[in-house]
């Protein structure tokens, strides 16, 4: 099964998706504007100002759909029967923000360090429960010199603005290795929105 997910972390990732899709409260909410007509008390619509009239309406164009970014972190590798192994990570992410809450993507690192030589590849779901919190989890695969192992992530960062379109995150992440082993990273994210 080299270079290859189980069949178990591909069926968890699917389980999540359908959940997360299919879940109470995650479709657009419904938002009553005052300008909405009701049983008692109809308004008519504020035609002097367009922009107020736009907010509330299609609060899917206001969220940041994609999310791009350059991460750069520390990292430290135990694997059973070796000695820990640090480093330095550097990769990219990508969400896809499909909900105000949740997102979906890829994540790619590069590890370098003594005898640390590997490169991650990871499918992450995120939540954002409040605020610039994210919490993340999703299967991926480690692609070192020797051998090809599957993992399992779970994280969690703060995304802050940076003006504009831009954000910056500390994040910590622990990949749970098949075959018995971790992977910690802690390092900070450097993002756009778009």
């Amino acid at each position: 099964m080299r270079g290859r997910l189980p069949r178990a972390a591909w069926c968890i990732a699917v389980l999540l998706l359908v959940a997360m899709m299919t879940a109470p409260g995650l479709g657009s909410p419904t938002e009553v504007s005052e300008h909405d007509s009701t049983a008692e008390g109809a308004t008519a619509p504020d035609t002097e100002n367009p922009a107020e009239e736009a907010e509330g309406h299609g609060d899917h164009g206001a969220l940041p759909h994609h999310h791009l970014a350059l991460v750069i972190g520390a990292v430290t590798e135990s694997k059973e029967g070796h000695e820990d192994e640090h480093g330095l990570a550097v990769g990219a992410e990508y969400e896809f923000r499909f909900h105000e809450r949740w997102g979906a993507g890829v994540a790619v690192e590069r590890l370098s360090g003594d005898h640390l030589r590997e490169t991650l590849v990871v499918f992450p779901v995120s939540l954002h429960p409040s605020g610039g919190l994210r919490l993340m989890a999703g299967p991926g695969v480690e692609f070192a010199e020797d051998h090809d192992s599957s993992l399992f992530r779970l994280g969690a960062g703060y995304e802050f603005e940076a003006g504009g379109p831009w954000t910056l995150a500390p994040e910590i992440v622990v990949d749970f290795i098949s075959g018995g082993g971790t992977t910690w990273v802690a390092g900070l994210a450097l993002g756009r929105e778009m």
